[in-house]
C-alpha cells in the first residue's frame, strides 16, 4: 500500500478550482498515474441524485477514464472527491466504496481547504491515511 501520493502542484490547483465551482455539490474527478505519481486528472461530473451529499461518477465518464488511461499508458491511481461543508475525512458512504475500489482516494474539504488522502486496507477494513506530496 502507498504511504504516499505525488500530485504536482497544478493539478492541486486544478483539483480545488473544480471543487470551489462545483460547490455547493460534491465534485469528483479521477487521478491517472504511474506509481504513486500522478501524471493527468479527469475531472468528472456529480451523477448523484442527491450532490449536496454525495457523489458517483457517472459508468460512461468511468469508461471514458479508463481508456484514456490506457490510451496514455497510465493506471487510474485516485479518486478525488470534494466536501464543500465539511472537514476532509471519509464518510460512512466513502469508507464503504473505498473498499471496493481500492486506490488513494483524495478529499478536499471546502470549509477549511484541507486536501487529505486515504486508503481502505480491505484485508483489516481499517483506514490509512496516505501523505500528499
Amino acid at each position: 500500500m502507498p504511504e504516499s501520493i505525488e500530485i504536482p502542484d497544478a493539478y492541486k490547483a486544478r483539483l480545488i478550482a473544480h471543487a470551489d465551482a462545483k460547490a455547493p455539490h460534491e465534485a469528483c474527478a479521477l487521478l491517472l498515474g504511474t506509481g504513486s505519481t500522478v501524471r493527468d486528472v479527469i475531472l468528472t461530473d456529480n451523477a448523484s441524485s442527491e450532490p449536496t451529499k454525495f457523489f458517483t461518477i457517472s459508468t460512461g465518464q468511468l469508461l471514458e477514464a479508463y481508456k484514456t488511461a490506457q490510451k496514455k499508458g497510465l493506471e487510474v491511481i485516485g479518486v478525488f472527491h470534494s466536501h464543500p461543508t465539511s472537514e476532509a475525512r471519509p464518510s460512512m458512504t466513502d469508507i464503504k466504496f473505498m473498499s471496493m475500489n481500492p486506490v488513494t482516494w483524495i478529499i478536499y474539504s471546502g470549509t477549511d481547504r484541507n486536501m487529505l488522502a486515504y486508503l481502505n486496507d480491505a484485508n483489516d477494513n481499517s483506514l490509512q491515511d496516505v501523505s500528499i506530496m
